[in-house]
């Protein structure tokens, strides 16, 4: 390979080898450890928040019907769901979005609905999506910039249309509009 097609990721495999290293050559506190292969985080070895791989799984699965395909992307929403769980904000340790990441497992869930007809697939769907937005209309984060400012916004917000396709307008559109204030008919004013 050449620079142009290989490239090599350090990381300590702890702390406590960082700490060690640190004392001996200062410049290697740039290093990071190594922090697990999670969904929602942009790291070696990581699915990060910006990894289409499930997503891609899950869409050839459905495509082909191929049952090792859909094995693995149902192992994949059930991690997905799992480490969604333990988000706190719209950002995560390091301060990157995590809206990225929930679109793309929301395709993840919808895809799967989709092939197996299986409703725990929309219903996990609806609550990474009702995560996020609820994420979304908090108080933003000093930084990174605004969440729609962002290039990658748009995936999220397809994921949200998808969703909406496959919920159906009406149900979706009766759960997020606002209540109508109830006002006397003009008949009734007139009494």
């Amino acid at each position: 390979g050449s620079a142009y097609t290989e490239a090599y990721v350090y990381v300590f495999s702890s702390q406590e080898q960082k700490d060690t290293w640190v004392g001996i050559d200062p410049a290697l506190e740039a290093v990071d450890v190594y922090a697990g292969a999670g969904f929602y985080e942009s790291a070696p070895s990581s699915w990060g928040t910006q990894s289409a791989t499930p997503m891609s799984i899950a869409m050839a699965a459905e495509l082909t019907g191929d049952a090792s395909l859909r094995e693995r992307a149902e192992h994949f929403s059930n991690e997905i769901m799992r480490e969604a769980a333990s988000l706190k904000g719209p950002v995560n340790r390091k301060g990157q979005w995590t809206y990225d990441a929930t679109g793309s497992y929301v395709q993840v869930m919808l895809s799967l609905y989709r092939l197996t007809g299986n409703g725990m697939y929309l219903s996990r769907a609806r609550q990474l999506a009702d995560m996020e937005l609820e994420f979304l209309s908090q108080t933003p984060p000093e930084e990174p910039p605004e969440w729609w400012r962002m290039p990658f916004r748009n995936e999220f917000l397809k994921a949200l249309l998808d969703l909406t396709e496959a919920v159906g307008e009406d149900e979706l559109s009766s759960r997020c509009r606002a209540p109508q204030p109830t006002r006397p008919r003009l008949s009734e004013q007139a009494q």
